[in-house]
């Protein structure tokens, strides 16, 4: 998983947590949605233990729900696009 393009300050566990993927555990909203093959949707953050690795960096940066959709091209996985939002319940 290699991140192509966000807006706004890269998060830390880019470089903390690489590489990503899905080849073990899912620690972040594009891998859950990877590992899955189905879309990934939290309404807080701070509550699903999955994120446990990253609670103190969305918590840094003001992240609090969040949803990550995953790509496919010919019925295979390519890629997930993820959204982020500043208020829980969003």
């Amino acid at each position: 998983l290699v991140p192509v393009a966000r807006c706004g300050v890269e998060p830390d566990w880019f470089t903390r947590l690489a590489p990503l993927g899905a080849d073990g555990m899912a620690r972040i909203p594009a891998e859950i949605a990877l590992l899955q093959n189905a879309h990934y949707l939290c309404n807080d953050l701070a509550s699903d233990p999955a994120l446990a690795a990253i609670h103190a960096d969305l918590q840094r940066y003001g992240l609090a729900a969040a949803a990550s959709f995953p790509l496919r091209c010919g019925g295979v996985v390519v890629g997930t696009v993820s959204l982020f939002a500043a208020e829980t319940g969003f």
